[in-house]
C-alpha cells in the first residue's frame, strides 16, 4: 500500500509539473511538448516491463490440468498482464494530466482522443513485452533501435519528437485517428495471443523451470571476523543460490542511484 501510494503522489505530481512547468517556465503549449517525448516514456517502459514484469506463463500453469478450453487460458493470462502494475500506474498522470487539460480549456473530445491513443499504445507495449520476453532477438533490436533514436536526437541529427508530437496532435485535432493506436493495440494482442497460445503445453520449453546450479564455496576469507562469519557465509549462500535473494541485493544497489535517476 504505501508503494502504491508514493508512486501515486509522484505520478500525480509529474502531471502538474508536465503542465503548469511547461507552461510557465517555458512559456509554450504543453500538450505537444508532452506528446512529442511520449516516445521515451513508452521506451523506457518496454524496457522496465522486460526485467520486472512477470510473464503470464507461470499463472497459468496449474490451469493447463483442468478440463478448460486453451482459449479461455489464454484470454485470462492476457488479462491478468492488463491489469498489471505498469499500465494502473499510468492513470496517476494521465488522468490528472487529462483533467488539468480539461479544466484549461482544451477540447473534451480531442483530450478523450488522446488519452484514448495513449492508453492502447501502453496496452501494446504491455503485449509486446510477451514476445520480447521469449525472444531475446527481438529484444535486442528493439534495444538497438531505442539507442539508435536517442543517438540521433542526442547530436542533433534527427528528432523523433518532431514526428511523435504532430501524431499525438493530430489525434487530439481529429479523434478519429484514435483509431490507430487502438487498431495497433488489437495487432499486438493477436500477436501475443497467438503466440501465448502454441506454448500452452506442459513439455514447452518456456514452461519448464530453469534450473539454475551455484556454488559459493567455503568462504574461508570470512572466518578472520569471529561469530559473525558465520551468519555471513549462510547470507551469502543464500544471495548466490536463490534468484530473489539476488534480484533483491540488485535492486537495493540500483535504488543507490535513484536521485541520479
Amino acid at each position: 500500500v504505501f508503494v502504491w501510494l508514493y508512486f501515486a503522489f509522484i505520478f500525480s505530481g509529474l502531471a502538474f509539473i508536465a503542465f503548469f512547468g511547461i507552461q510557465e517556465e517555458i512559456g509554450e503549449d504543453p500538450l505537444p511538448i508532452v506528446s512529442g517525448y511520449l516516445f521515451y516514456a513508452l521506451a523506457i517502459w518496454v524496457v522496465a516491463r522486460y526485467f520486472i514484469q512477470k510473464m503470464p506463463l507461470l499463472h497459468v500453469k496449474p490451469l493447463l490440468v483442468m478440463p478448460i478450453p486453451r482459449e479461455n487460458i489464454t484470454r485470462f493470462g492476457l488479462l491478468k498482464t492488463i491489469f498489471s502494475f505498469f499500465n494502473i500506474v499510468n492513470l496517476f498522470f494521465f488522468v490528472p494530466f487529462g483533467i488539468i487539460l480539461l479544466k484549461e480549456g482544451y477540447s473534451p473530445i480531442g483530450v478523450i482522443g488522446w488519452l484514448i491513443a495513449v492508453g492502447s499504445i501502453i496496452l501494446a507495449t504491455n503485449f509486446l513485452n510477451i514476445m520480447l520476453n521469449s525472444k531475446d532477438k527481438v529484444l535486442v533490436a528493439v534495444g538497438v533501435l531505442l539507442i539508435g533514436i536517442y543517438g540521433l536526437q542526442h547530436y542533433q541529427i534527427f528528432d523523433i519528437t518532431t514526428l511523435v508530437g504532430p501524431f499525438f496532435m493530430g489525434v487530439y485535432q481529429q479523434p478519429l485517428w484514435a483509431l490507430i493506436p487502438v487498431a495497433l493495440m488489437l495487432v499486438t494482442y493477436q500477436w501475443s495471443f497467438s503466440h501465448f497460445r502454441a506454448s500452452l503445453y506442459l513439455d514447452t520449453e518456456v514452461m519448464r523451470q530453469k534450473k539454475e546450479t551455484h556454488r559459493a564455496g567455503e568462504l574461508g576469507w570470512l572466518d578472520g571476523l569471529g561469530r559473525i562469519a558465520f551468519f555471513l557465509k549462510n547470507d551469502i549462500r543464500l544471495i548466490v543460490r536463490n534468484k530473489r535473494a539476488r534480484m533483491s541485493v540488485w535492486m537495493g544497489f540500483s535504488f543507490l542511484f535513484y536521485g541520479l535517476i
